[in-house]
């Protein structure tokens, strides 16, 4: 039973773990331009037109074997795919809604049954002295190809290229850019041997696994080590960082949030309208207990930059850390429309969704993430989320019956509280506050259900426990919102003036 009440805080910091994973979605970071919406004025930016046409990019095929040009390859089509996200009159699927398209035997057809207006394909040719990208525009109601795409450039040109190609498909699907779309496509002058280390570690961040992520971290410092100022570089070194937390022990996870949290600022001060370095650092704060209007402006402000699934993501965490929960899950739920065809952000909003206590809603977002990509631990997550589902909707006696027959230590007293049963889930709690590897964060809400806020409040005071602004939530604290000692933690967290 010790190691089932200790779940509490492994899912406080398992669901500040799991929102890092949402920067896989961020790419590299925005040019200057961001600072204006397509009419030319300053963010908040209006909704794109409710008419607007959709493409799809597959991924470049590279001509070779080379692994090193594979992951060139898939790098140069995810900052295509970053470049024109930014344009708003166009709806730019997601990377892996284009990998579901390109998988189909007749990609025209799938991405047609799905509603997208435009296929853009292609091969990527390269030696030591150029790279060439052949390949079409083709408008999927009709079939026929809209513009054959062909951009050469020197391999020192590199960036040149993928910007190109961008502004290329971008005037072919709407006409004739704004000013301000102009302006996303400006080319940046970088050593080419920064872009494609830059564009390979986004290619291995994106595979999400311990290796790869590794890999990436190194070949991002690779980039910086060449040109510490090129921002990108260390927007991925900070995503590759925040990706490994998911891979190291409990004991490690602070040290590499650190460096993830330092080279995020880096980028930060050299791009000062990155909106994915925003939202990073934002989450981070809230999860180390700064939840001041500060870090709540800094999330809105990179999610007005940028409205993804990234900067989404980031606004619904620090809002409910903070205890705005109805408008945390409004966020939540449009970020998961942004890219319903995702599987990291159907996971993304499935953590949120606990951290709600909105279990309904965590089932069937893991129910999305088993149909996207069925493994071992997202079936674990789903089955314990429709556990917690019976005591949401009210059956108790099921929670209870689910509970024990797993030992969930949490579900089994808050099932019992619920079936008016409170003798006997005060003595599963004492039982608890007697394990000495309970947690603090366990500690203080077992000793807040028994009626002893003085001590929980003085638990949680003297450990300062990560994910406090969600601990203090939880139900076991609602007799005490205005207890001195509640109002203290609250101005502590920077919650209160």
């Amino acid at each position: 039973m010790s190691r089932l009440c200790a779940r509490r805080t492994a899912r406080i910091l398992a669901g500040v773990r799991l929102t890092l994973p949402l920067l896989i979605l961020a790419l590299v970071s925005r040019s200057v331009s961001a600072q204006q919406c397509p009419d030319g004025t300053m963010p908040p930016c209006g909704p794109r037109p409710a008419h607007a046409p959709s493409v799809a990019i597959l991924f470049m095929e590279p001509r070779s074997r080379n692994a090193a040009d594979s992951l060139l390859a898939e790098g140069l089509t995810l900052e295509i795919i970053n470049t024109l996200s930014g344009v708003a009159r166009l709806d730019v699927k997601s990377r892996f809604f284009s990998r579901r398209i390109a998988g189909d035997p007749d990609p025209v057809r799938s991405a047609r049954s799905f509603g997208v207006d435009y296929v853009v394909d292609g091969v990527l040719e390269l030696d030591s002295t150029r790279v060439l990208v052949r390949g079409a525009l083709t408008r999927t109601s009709t079939g026929r190809v809209v513009r054959s795409l062909r951009v050469e450039r020197r391999r020192a040109e590199l960036e040149g290229l993928q910007v190109a190609l961008a502004q290329e498909i971008a005037a072919a699907v709407i006409g004739r850019l704004l000013p301000a779309e102009r302006a996303r496509f400006v080319v940046r002058r970088v050593d080419p041997r920064v872009t494609e280390l830059t564009l390979r570690a986004l290619a291995l961040s994106a595979q999400f696994t311990a290796g790869t992520i590794r890999q990436a971290i190194g070949l991002a410092q690779e980039a910086i080590a060449i040109d510490s100022a090129y921002a990108p570089a260390w927007v991925q070194l900070a995503l590759a960082h925040s990706l490994l937390t998911n891979f190291v022990s409990p004991d490690s996870v602070a040290a590499v949030s650190d460096r993830g949290l330092a080279a995020n600022e880096r980028a930060l001060a050299l791009d000062s309208v990155n909106a994915a370095a925003m939202s990073q650092i934002a989450g981070t704060r809230a999860a180390r207990n700064d939840l001041s209007p500060h870090t709540e402006a800094l999330a809105r402000r990179g999610e007005a930059l940028e409205a993804d699934a990234t900067t989404g993501t980031g606004l619904a965490i620090v809002l409910l850390f903070r205890g705005e929960v109805d408008e945390a899950l409004a966020v939540n739920r449009a970020t998961v429309r942004r890219d319903s065809l995702a599987p990291v952000v159907w996971a993304l909003a499935a953590g949120r969704f606990v951290d709600a206590r909105r279990f309904v809603e965590a089932a069937g977002a893991w129910e999305h993430v088993l149909a996207l990509r069925p493994t071992a631990q997202d079936s674990f997550a789903l089955r314990r989320a429709r556990r917690w589902s019976l005591w949401e909707t009210g059956d108790c006696a099921g929670a209870l019956a689910a509970g024990q027959s797993v030992q969930d230590a949490y579900l089994i007293i808050e099932s019992l509280r619920c079936l008016g049963r409170i003798a006997e889930a005060d003595s599963v709690i004492d039982a608890q506050l007697l394990l000495p590897t309970i947690s603090p964060a366990s500690r203080a809400i077992c000793l807040a259900w028994r009626n002893q806020p003085d001590s929980a409040f003085a638990v949680l005071d003297r450990t300062f426990p990560r994910g406090l602004g969600r601990t203090i939530q939880h139900p076991a604290f609602a007799p005490y919102r205005q207890h001195p000692a509640y109002l203290a933690l609250r101005r502590r967290l920077g919650l209160e003036r």
